[in-house]
């Protein structure tokens, strides 16, 4: 029988099962990386203040203690609070952290941020981290106008109920201005002119309304928004608010418009009110209408800066292009403001025309010329800048005035009585205080006697006329009475026949007389 021997065997075994118990060992025991954390998110519902509290669990699953630290995140506002922020964790111990969310340091509103929870083996330095996520929605109390408890009873005892509470009082704010708004306006306001109050009232009423009500709207939204609403409606909100303020402004400032122009033109005639209220109305509109939606736009979030640009690009366009019909329109717009002369005025031109006033535009004014029975079509800047004589203001009456002369020797007493009677006889002529006809003794001329004549007529377009009958009465009194008119007389030698001077001048002297170029001179008397 043969036994083999094999010393080694048991001892190899032997090793082999001792590497296996310690790789078993190793596996099975607990290491760093296994601490248990929970939870990792936590929230927080909380009223502004009011504060709430929650923790978290830690568990050490090994025999060894580690030292751990619990840290707010970066941009974590104040008002969530971690504590203890540093500690022991013993071998196989739980312990909790506190999360303190206090409602009032952080205001309504959602805020998020982070706690790290860092733990480290001082055994074999080696480091575990933890992150546990934070989320607190804090929302203000459902107090009527944040001021007064909600009475209503549940499920209306929220912001819901404290909102339709809201409603109801500026809807009942509201109705009682509407009421009270005539009297108080009427009585408080005595200062103001009794029909500028009563124009105004009549077109506030509405807008005024519609104001007050999605003011309270607005109002009410900020305070206590109801669930279930987008917040986009409050930018909704902004923006019918601004267009009903805005409409109310133009309500009131065109009111103002319509009654200071018409009130504050007494030579206005037809054509202020039918041309330049209606333009500046509509400028108003316009201007008012821009501010609302530059406001409109600002407040949803749209950037006004291309819309600025893309204006002032416009606008310099504008001005190269219709520079000359700008000018025009504003000149068109001071001449019927300013009111240098109306519709059927008669004006005379620095040029010397003689026009009747047709129609005065935005751009040009049309003038009848008497003399031609044309129309002429002149730009209102260039009447603006020239001189122009307003015959019809500040009154009807025109003033004519004749140049007369009689001979030498005429007797002047009756020279007076037959001009002034032909004047006043005639039935075109006015004869009124301050109106009655003058004759002027002007000078002692080379031919006779001047005087110049002055009268007034209430008709320009018929000056013509009315001068040329005053002429023919005139000179048919002055043949009744004899009274001469002088003209020149000249007497022109030819140099035939006698000199009708050779009887009175010498030779000698009537060869001084002539003239260097040896013809005789002329006599005249």
């Amino acid at each position: 029988m043969f036994i083999s021997a094999d010393p080694v065997g048991p001892v190899v075994r032997l090793r082999r099962c001792l590497l296996a118990l310690g790789i078993l060992l190793v596996v099975t025991a607990p290491a760093l990386g296994q601490t248990f954390v929970s939870p990792t998110e936590l929230r927080f519902e909380v009223l502004t203040g009011e504060a709430a509290e929650q923790e978290i669990e830690l568990r050490n699953p090994v025999d060894r203690d580690l030292f751990g630290q619990a840290q707010l995140g970066e941009g974590v506002q104040e008002g969530l609070s971690v504590a203890p922020s540093e500690f022991t964790l013993a071998a196989n111990e739980t312990r909790n952290l506190t999360v303190l969310a206090d409602g009032q340091a952080l205001g309504a509103g959602r805020h998020e941020g982070q706690i790290q929870i860092t733990l480290v083996d001082q055994a074999d330095a080696t480091t575990e981290r933890h992150t546990v996520n934070l989320i607190a929605a804090v929302e203000a109390p459902a107090l009527v106008f944040d001021r007064w408890e909600n009475p209503l009873p549940s499920p209306v005892d929220g912001p819901t109920g404290v909102f339709a509470l809201e409603m109801v009082t500026w809807l009942t704010l509201a109705f009682a201005v509407m009421r009270m708004n005539d009297v108080a306006v009427d009585r408080g306001m005595t200062f103001i002119p009794k029909g500028l109050r009563s124009k105004v009232l009549d077109r506030i009423d509405g807008p005024l309304f519609i104001t007050l009500v999605v003011a309270g709207i607005k109002y009410t939204w900020r305070l206590a928004p109801p669930e279930g609403i987008p917040g986009t409606f409050g930018s909704v909100l902004t923006a019918a608010f601004a267009v009903s303020l805005a409409f109310l402004g133009y309500r009131v400032a065109d009111s103002l418009l319509l009654y200071y122009g018409s009130r504050g033109q007494p030579r206005t005639g037809t054509r202020w009110e039918e041309v330049a209220i209606p333009v500046l109305r509509k400028v108003l509109l316009a201007g008012i209408g821009a501010f609302a939606l530059f406001y409109v736009l600002q407040s949803v979030g749209i950037d006004l800066g291309w819309l600025v640009a893309g204006g002032v690009v416009i606008g310099l366009v504008l001005s190269n292009s219709l520079g000359p019909t700008l000018a025009n329109l504003f000149s068109g717009l001071f001449i019927l403001m300013d009111q240098p002369f109306r519709e059927g005025d008669e004006i005379r031109l620095d040029t010397g025309e003689v026009c009747r006033v047709d129609r005065i535009g935005l751009r040009s004014t049309r003038l009848y010329y008497y003399r031609n029975h044309e129309m002429i079509v002149a730009p209102n800047n260039e009447l603006e800048n020239s001189r122009v004589t307003n015959l019809a203001y500040p009154d009807r009456r025109y003033r004519i005035h004749l140049d007369l002369s009689v001979a030498y020797g005429s007797p002047l007493a009756e020279v007076r009585e037959v001009i002034l009677d032909e004047v006043n006889e005639h039935p075109d002529v006015l004869s009124g205080s301050g109106s009655e006809p003058r004759l002027f003794f002007e000078a002692f001329g080379d031919n006779g006697l001047r005087f110049r004549l002055a009268f007034y007529i209430n008709e320009v377009p018929e000056r013509f006329r009315i001068a040329s009958e005053i002429r023919n009465r005139i000179d048919e009194g002055f043949r009744q009475r004899d009274i001469t008119i002088p003209f020149p007389q000249r007497t022109i030698w030819e140099g035939e026949g006698e000199d009708p001077l050779a009887e009175d001048l010498p030779r000698e002297e009537l060869d001084d007389a002539e003239d260097p170029d040896g013809h005789p001179p002329t006599a005249s008397e």
